[in-house]
């Protein structure tokens, strides 16, 4: 099992990418089991510099989160607590249309397989900027709510510029799955 504990990262990142897939996080871009008391501060700011002409038109896309990118946890209890994100901004810019949707959280960008991830006592007071014409699923807390969370918190802003038709933000979640639930948040 993977685990991450008390980890801080203080440093801001500004990065750029011509890769069609990209996972990125404050603290750890990719990490399948558990985060606990892990925080961030460090502003981030990804830029697509990819173009039409790169040849990647629908496929690809982007997780980023404040403190975790992506996790995947499968059949393994994940789950990410006591973590804060007091960063300032998470801004992404510039892609294309054709990019592939854009996830975005204050904490984590993308959940797969969540019927075993758990969000607990979780805070986030980044504001989240996004300036893609792709869709963009933007929530304060992550993208997608497709797992439990409980006592969290978001105070961060959400501003969308220019995303494609479909795109949808949250002050929680930018979506969800309606077999997961909130407590008191």
């Amino acid at each position: 099992t993977v685990k991450l504990s008390k980890c801080v990262n203080s440093g801001a990142m500004d990065l750029k990418s011509t890769a069609y897939k990209s996972f990125v996080g404050g603290v750890a871009a990719i990490n399948p089991f558990e985060i606990t008391s892990c925080d961030n501060s460090g502003n981030i700011k990804f830029d697509y510099v990819l173009t039409e002409e790169s040849g990647i038109r629908t496929k690809g896309g982007l997780a980023l989160g404040g403190i975790l990118g992506y996790s995947n946890p499968s059949d393994v209890l994940g789950n990410a607590q006591y973590c804060d994100n007091t960063a300032e901004t998470i801004e992404i810019i510039n892609g294309f249309a054709g990019t592939g949707e854009t996830l975005v959280g204050g904490i984590v960008g993308q959940i797969t397989s969540a019927k075993t991830f758990v969000m607990n006592t979780v805070t986030n007071s980044a504001s989240i900027i996004c300036k893609v014409p792709s869709v963009v699923t933007a929530g304060g807390l992550m993208s997608i709510l497709s797992t439990a969370i409980i006592k969290v918190s978001n105070t961060g802003n959400i501003t969308l510029e220019n995303s494609a038709e479909g795109s949808s933000v949250g002050g929680i979640a930018g979506k969800m799955n309606v077999n997961k639930g909130i407590s008191d948040s």
